[in-house]
Protein backbone atom coordinates (compact mmCIF):
# COMPACT_ATOMS: atom_id res chain seq x y z
CA UNK A 1 0.00 0.00 0.00
CA UNK A 2 1.31 3.22 -0.71
CA UNK A 3 2.11 6.09 1.70
CA UNK A 4 -1.00 8.59 0.28
CA UNK A 5 -3.24 5.37 0.63
CA UNK A 6 -1.86 4.72 4.26
CA UNK A 7 -2.67 8.82 5.11
CA UNK A 8 -6.04 8.64 3.79
CA UNK A 9 -7.37 5.39 6.03
CA UNK A 10 -5.74 7.39 9.06
CA UNK A 11 -7.85 10.76 8.04
CA UNK A 12 -11.22 8.51 7.65
CA UNK A 13 -10.34 6.39 11.40
CA UNK A 14 -9.74 9.99 12.74
CA UNK A 15 -12.93 10.94 11.51
CA UNK A 16 -14.99 8.26 13.19
CA UNK A 17 -13.00 8.94 16.02
CA UNK A 18 -14.24 12.10 16.21
CA UNK A 19 -17.46 11.63 15.02
CA UNK A 20 -17.91 9.33 17.96
CA UNK A 21 -16.25 12.22 20.43
CA UNK A 22 -18.45 14.91 19.31
CA UNK A 23 -21.72 12.52 20.00
CA UNK A 24 -20.28 10.82 23.43
CA UNK A 25 -20.17 15.12 24.31
CA UNK A 26 -23.39 15.57 23.36
CA UNK A 27 -23.09 16.87 19.77
CA UNK A 28 -26.45 16.30 17.99
CA UNK A 29 -25.78 18.77 15.37
CA UNK A 30 -21.98 20.15 14.28
CA UNK A 31 -23.25 23.63 13.72
CA UNK A 32 -23.93 23.80 17.21
CA UNK A 33 -21.48 22.18 19.09
CA UNK A 34 -17.79 23.41 19.51
CA UNK A 35 -16.36 24.61 16.19
CA UNK A 36 -13.72 22.31 15.97
CA UNK A 37 -15.46 19.32 15.27
CA UNK A 38 -17.18 21.26 12.62
CA UNK A 39 -13.90 22.47 10.98
CA UNK A 40 -12.38 19.02 11.34
CA UNK A 41 -15.65 17.04 9.55
CA UNK A 42 -14.78 20.24 6.31
CA UNK A 43 -11.40 19.50 6.26
CA UNK A 44 -11.79 15.69 6.30
CA UNK A 45 -14.33 15.93 3.69
CA UNK A 46 -12.36 18.31 1.96
CA UNK A 47 -9.37 15.77 1.48
CA UNK A 48 -11.47 12.54 0.82
CA UNK A 49 -13.42 14.88 -2.40
CA UNK A 50 -9.78 16.01 -3.50
CA UNK A 51 -9.14 12.15 -3.34
CA UNK A 52 -12.04 11.38 -5.06
CA UNK A 53 -11.73 13.75 -7.98
CA UNK A 54 -7.59 12.71 -8.61
CA UNK A 55 -9.33 8.87 -8.82
CA UNK A 56 -11.90 10.03 -11.68
CA UNK A 57 -9.50 12.28 -13.21
CA UNK A 58 -6.63 8.99 -13.26
CA UNK A 59 -9.13 6.39 -14.70
CA UNK A 60 -10.19 9.14 -16.99
CA UNK A 61 -9.96 8.37 -20.73
CA UNK A 62 -7.88 11.83 -20.79
CA UNK A 63 -5.17 9.90 -19.06
CA UNK A 64 -2.80 6.87 -20.03
CA UNK A 65 -4.95 5.16 -16.92
CA UNK A 66 -8.04 5.79 -18.92
CA UNK A 67 -7.98 2.70 -20.47
CA UNK A 68 -8.82 0.85 -17.53
CA UNK A 69 -12.18 0.98 -16.40
CA UNK A 70 -11.41 -1.58 -13.71
CA UNK A 71 -11.89 1.51 -11.18
CA UNK A 72 -15.24 3.06 -12.36
CA UNK A 73 -16.65 -1.06 -12.51
CA UNK A 74 -15.73 -1.59 -8.71
CA UNK A 75 -16.45 -1.66 -4.92
CA UNK A 76 -13.78 0.95 -4.30
CA UNK A 77 -15.25 3.35 -6.69
CA UNK A 78 -18.26 3.07 -4.77
CA UNK A 79 -17.02 3.47 -1.49
CA UNK A 80 -14.87 6.36 -2.05
CA UNK A 81 -18.34 8.08 -3.39
CA UNK A 82 -20.39 7.01 0.18
CA UNK A 83 -17.44 8.36 2.26
CA UNK A 84 -17.99 11.63 0.88
CA UNK A 85 -21.37 11.71 0.06
CA UNK A 86 -22.47 12.95 3.89
CA UNK A 87 -21.00 15.74 3.81
CA UNK A 88 -22.22 17.33 0.70
CA UNK A 89 -25.83 16.02 1.26
CA UNK A 90 -25.56 18.57 4.44
CA UNK A 91 -25.88 20.89 1.88
CA UNK A 92 -29.28 19.96 0.74
CA UNK A 93 -31.12 18.22 3.53
CA UNK A 94 -32.65 20.75 6.04
CA UNK A 95 -34.66 18.57 8.38
CA UNK A 96 -33.81 17.45 11.62
CA UNK A 97 -34.42 13.59 10.52
CA UNK A 98 -32.41 13.92 7.58
CA UNK A 99 -29.02 15.13 8.39
CA UNK A 100 -29.23 12.89 11.34
CA UNK A 101 -29.47 9.86 8.61
CA UNK A 102 -26.86 11.47 6.91
CA UNK A 103 -24.37 12.18 9.77
CA UNK A 104 -24.84 8.65 10.85
CA UNK A 105 -23.45 7.64 7.40
CA UNK A 106 -19.87 8.95 8.20
CA UNK A 107 -19.49 5.77 9.54
CA UNK A 108 -19.49 4.12 6.42
CA UNK A 109 -16.61 6.12 5.40
CA UNK A 110 -14.98 2.54 7.14
CA UNK A 111 -15.82 0.61 3.66
CA UNK A 112 -12.66 2.52 2.35
CA UNK A 113 -10.57 0.00 4.46
CA UNK A 114 -11.82 -2.21 1.93
CA UNK A 115 -9.02 -1.21 -0.39
CA UNK A 116 -6.49 -2.27 2.21
CA UNK A 117 -7.35 -5.81 2.82
CA UNK A 118 -6.87 -8.76 0.22
CA UNK A 119 -9.68 -10.88 1.93
CA UNK A 120 -11.94 -8.13 1.63
CA UNK A 121 -11.46 -8.45 -2.22
CA UNK A 122 -12.01 -12.25 -2.32
CA UNK A 123 -14.90 -11.89 -0.66
CA UNK A 124 -16.29 -9.20 -2.69
CA UNK A 125 -15.47 -11.21 -5.71
CA UNK A 126 -16.88 -14.37 -4.11
CA UNK A 127 -20.24 -12.40 -3.54
CA UNK A 128 -20.08 -10.87 -7.37
CA UNK A 129 -19.67 -14.46 -8.75
CA UNK A 130 -23.07 -15.08 -7.09
CA UNK A 131 -24.59 -12.00 -8.39
CA UNK A 132 -27.32 -14.15 -10.74
CA UNK A 133 -28.54 -15.76 -7.38
CA UNK A 134 -29.12 -12.60 -5.56
CA UNK A 135 -30.66 -10.71 -7.97
CA UNK A 136 -33.21 -13.53 -8.35
CA UNK A 137 -33.54 -13.74 -4.88
CA UNK A 138 -33.89 -10.45 -3.91
CA UNK A 139 -36.54 -9.40 -6.24
CA UNK A 140 -38.70 -12.39 -4.85
CA UNK A 141 -38.11 -10.91 -2.01
CA UNK A 142 -39.10 -6.98 -3.03
CA UNK A 143 -42.22 -8.89 -4.59
CA UNK A 144 -43.23 -10.74 -1.30
CA UNK A 145 -43.06 -7.63 0.63
CA UNK A 146 -44.92 -5.47 -1.32
CA UNK A 147 -47.35 -7.93 -1.78
CA UNK A 148 -47.63 -8.98 1.97
CA UNK A 149 -47.32 -4.49 2.43
CA UNK A 150 -50.10 -3.87 -0.02
CA UNK A 151 -52.39 -6.68 1.69
CA UNK A 152 -52.53 -6.00 5.00
CA UNK A 153 -53.09 -2.75 3.99
CA UNK A 154 -55.85 -3.30 2.54
CA UNK A 155 -56.96 -6.03 4.83
CA UNK A 156 -55.47 -4.93 8.24
CA UNK A 157 -55.92 -1.07 7.54
CA UNK A 158 -59.69 -0.58 8.61
CA UNK A 159 -59.59 -2.78 11.48
CA UNK A 160 -56.18 -1.18 12.70
CA UNK A 161 -55.55 2.08 11.50
CA UNK A 162 -52.85 2.76 14.05
CA UNK A 163 -51.01 0.36 12.81
CA UNK A 164 -51.80 -0.85 9.13
CA UNK A 165 -53.18 2.50 8.41
CA UNK A 166 -50.04 3.41 6.12
CA UNK A 167 -48.11 1.49 3.48
CA UNK A 168 -45.16 2.16 5.51
CA UNK A 169 -46.23 0.85 8.21
CA UNK A 170 -48.09 -2.39 6.61
CA UNK A 171 -44.65 -3.05 4.72
CA UNK A 172 -42.67 -2.37 8.17
CA UNK A 173 -44.80 -5.93 9.42
CA UNK A 174 -44.07 -7.01 6.26
CA UNK A 175 -40.26 -7.32 6.76
CA UNK A 176 -40.62 -7.79 10.47
CA UNK A 177 -42.48 -10.88 9.73
CA UNK A 178 -40.32 -12.24 7.07
CA UNK A 179 -36.67 -11.78 8.99
CA UNK A 180 -38.30 -13.58 11.84
CA UNK A 181 -37.60 -11.04 13.77
CA UNK A 182 -41.43 -10.44 15.42
CA UNK A 183 -41.49 -7.29 17.58
CA UNK A 184 -45.01 -7.98 18.18
CA UNK A 185 -45.84 -4.20 18.03
CA UNK A 186 -48.48 -5.02 15.24
CA UNK A 187 -50.27 -8.25 14.04
CA UNK A 188 -53.02 -8.93 12.17
CA UNK A 189 -56.55 -10.04 13.53
CA UNK A 190 -58.88 -10.54 10.91
CA UNK A 191 -59.22 -14.13 9.18
CA UNK A 192 -58.20 -12.71 5.39
CA UNK A 193 -55.32 -11.09 7.30
CA UNK A 194 -54.02 -13.93 9.45
CA UNK A 195 -54.38 -16.20 6.36
CA UNK A 196 -51.87 -14.11 4.77
CA UNK A 197 -49.71 -13.92 7.22
CA UNK A 198 -49.38 -17.86 7.36
CA UNK A 199 -48.58 -17.83 3.92
CA UNK A 200 -46.07 -14.91 3.88
CA UNK A 201 -44.33 -17.05 7.35
CA UNK A 202 -44.33 -20.07 5.73
CA UNK A 203 -43.04 -18.57 2.57
CA UNK A 204 -40.07 -16.21 3.93
CA UNK A 205 -38.74 -19.21 5.90
CA UNK A 206 -37.46 -20.76 2.11
CA UNK A 207 -36.73 -17.52 0.82
CA UNK A 208 -34.39 -16.04 3.36
CA UNK A 209 -32.85 -19.30 3.65
CA UNK A 210 -31.87 -19.51 0.24
CA UNK A 211 -30.52 -16.02 0.44
CA UNK A 212 -28.43 -16.91 3.87
CA UNK A 213 -27.29 -19.94 1.90
CA UNK A 214 -26.20 -18.20 -1.26
CA UNK A 215 -24.39 -15.73 1.06
CA UNK A 216 -23.13 -18.38 2.93
CA UNK A 217 -21.28 -20.22 -0.07
CA UNK A 218 -19.73 -17.08 -1.64
CA UNK A 219 -17.83 -16.52 1.95
CA UNK A 220 -17.15 -20.45 2.13
CA UNK A 221 -15.59 -19.89 -1.63
CA UNK A 222 -13.16 -16.57 0.07
CA UNK A 223 -12.29 -19.01 2.79
CA UNK A 224 -11.02 -21.53 0.71
CA UNK A 225 -9.57 -19.18 -1.86
CA UNK A 226 -7.63 -17.53 1.58
CA UNK A 227 -6.61 -20.99 2.43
Amino acid sequence: MKWHEKGILILVLYSVVMFFVELSLGGQNSLSGPRFFLWSERAVASILTLEMALRFWYHSPHTAKGTDRAYFESPEMVFDIVAVLPFWLGFVITNPEGLAVVRSMRVLRLLKFYRASPVAHIVMDSLISQRKKIRLVSAVVTITVLFAGVSMYHLEGPAHPETFGTMWGSVWWAVVTMTTVGYGDMSPTTFPGQCVAILIMITSIGIIGALISIVSSAFQAAGDAVK
